[in-house]
This record gives structure tokens, C-alpha cells and sequence, in this order.
């Protein structure tokens, strides 16, 4: 039996490591903002008040019942459409069912908009129509070592892979590049458009 004294100290410790690793991602998830922003885009582009779902939770839900059920043709058609190429996935330790099992538990945080005020960013959120840049909020490996951000801007749409060297977070590959259509708000790939 742990004594009251042993279970208070149980628990401010537990509060500390939980408040830390929250400080820490609210950061890490200001350090991608802005290194996105800033690579990315230049200072007549504008932060969209809007929040964009992370488009590779639903890659991560159906690779996963894929793997479960053993289906390899459908894994092979996944990874086809979402661009992860074999260079991609030997890259990026991040495609098996442990790690899609950790990005779909994040789905409820993506669903939430930037802050800019918490990020002290000097980008700032606008509604000027045609210059908007809509970033969903990053999603994290189980290592948290790599990081995927979906970005759509004017008729581009695309997933990023980000990952973490030396304490910094820098881009790495696209994944699922499409055109976006606002009206239908429906995506076609490169090949799917007669011009």
C-alpha cells in the first residue's frame, strides 16, 4: 500500500511530465508553422482562418485495415494513389501499423485551428480571397521524429513529410500531390486533368 505522501508525489510528477511533453509539442508544432510558412510562401500570402484536416489520417486508417486483413493488392493501390513510393517508405520508418495506429489516435487535435498569438508568429491570419495558405496542424511519428502536415494553396494540395534533426524540424518529401477544386472540393490527380 503506497502511503498518501508517496501518491501526491506520484502525482505532481506525472502532472510535470504531461505539462512538459504538451509544452513540447505546442512548440514543435510552432516550429513546423512557421518553417512551412516561411519556406513556402512569401509575405502576400495569408494563413487561412480555416482548418484543414490532416488528409494522411485517412491513408493511415485504410493502410491499416489493409495490413490487418492482409490485403496486399490494396496496400499496393493505397500507397499507389498516396504517392508513397518504395525510396519514400525506406526513408521514412513511419508506414506500419504501429505508427498509423499513433497518427489516427491524433485525429481529434487536427480537427482544431492554428493559434498565432500562441506560436508568436508574425504570419497572421487574413480572409483575402486567392492568397490563402490552409495548413492542418502536424501530425506526429510514435519516435516523433517525423511529422506530416497537409497544405493546400490556390489549386495545390499535398501532404509534407517533415522530419527532425538536431533538435530542428526540416521539410522532406510530398506525398499526395493533386490539383484541388474549391467548388466540388474535390482533388484530381496530374493525370486525371485534359487540359
Amino acid at each position: 500500500m503506497i502511503s498518501h505522501k508517496q501518491f501526491s508525489f506520484l502525482i505532481i510528477k506525472f502532472l510535470c511530465i504531461f505539462t512538459s511533453a504538451f509544452s513540447q509539442q505546442i512548440n514543435d508544432d510552432c516550429e513546423i508553422l512557421s518553417r512551412v510558412l516561411n519556406s513556402e510562401y512569401n509575405e502576400k500570402s495569408y494563413l487561412s482562418r480555416k482548418k484543414l484536416y490532416n488528409r494522411f489520417i485517412n491513408i493511415a486508417k485504410e493502410l491499416k485495415q489493409a495490413e490487418k486483413n492482409k490485403n496486399f493488392r490494396k496496400i499496393d493501390s493505397i500507397k499507389k494513389e498516396g504517392k508513397i513510393s518504395k525510396k519514400i517508405e525506406n526513408l521514412y520508418p513511419i508506414f506500419n501499423i504501429e505508427n498509423y495506429d499513433y497518427f489516427i489516435s491524433q485525429e481529434k487535435k487536427t480537427s482544431t485551428r492554428w493559434d498565432t498569438k500562441t506560436c508568436n508568429s508574425k504570419w497572421k491570419f487574413h480572409n483575402e480571397k486567392g492568397r490563402e495558405i490552409d495548413i492542418s496542424k502536424p501530425i506526429y511519428s510514435k519516435d516523433y521524429k517525423y511529422a506530416l502536415v497537409t497544405i493546400r494553396q490556390g489549386f495545390a494540395y499535398y501532404i509534407l513529410i517533415l522530419l527532425k534533426e538536431n533538435g530542428f524540424w526540416k521539410e522532406g518529401h510530398i506525398l499526395f500531390f493533386c490539383f484541388y477544386d474549391k467548388k466540388t472540393n474535390d482533388c484530381f490527380d496530374s493525370n486525371n486533368i485534359s487540359l
